[in-house]
């Protein structure tokens, strides 16, 4: 059963407005495009120093850890991979081949590319995940 978690803060409302605050932390004479680590750095952009990027220190106690996150990683996305590529010659053989009109075998072809993405997406994740594991 899957179990969910209600966190009931009574300031939740207090969450709302914080990229309004960000907007408002950078200086004006600074656009959008230049750097601006000096003022603020979102979560979502920071560096992760993971025990893999720690070359001199073979012996960090999360090493294991993250061998085994980075393998289960890597088996996820191959399977995701492989189900992407059974997916894309489904498109191709059943539905484009046999497609009666021109906007069905237009739309087939954009669901292709689309498939096309997701594979380069998973290769390249899979691709890392690997090399990390190296």
């Amino acid at each position: 059963m899957l179990e969910t978690y209600d966190v009931g803060d009574p300031q939740a409302e207090s969450f709302d407005d914080l990229g309004d605050e960000f907007e408002e932390a950078i200086p004006s004479g600074l656009d959008e495009t230049s750097e601006i680590e000096h003022v603020a750095v979102l979560p979502e952009l920071r560096a992760l120093h993971l025990p893999s990027s720690h070359k001199k220190n073979d012996q960090h106690p999360l090493r294991q850890a993250e061998l085994t996150l980075r393998i289960k990683q890597a088996t996820w996305y191959l399977a995701a991979v492989r189900e992407a590529v059974v997916e894309k010659s489904f498109q191709y053989s059943h539905i484009m081949h046999s497609a009666p009109s021109k906007a069905l075998w237009t739309r087939s072809q954009a669901v292709i590319d689309k498939i096309s993405d997701r594979i380069s997406h998973y290769s390249r994740v899979y691709s890392r995940a690997r090399l990390t594991m190296v």
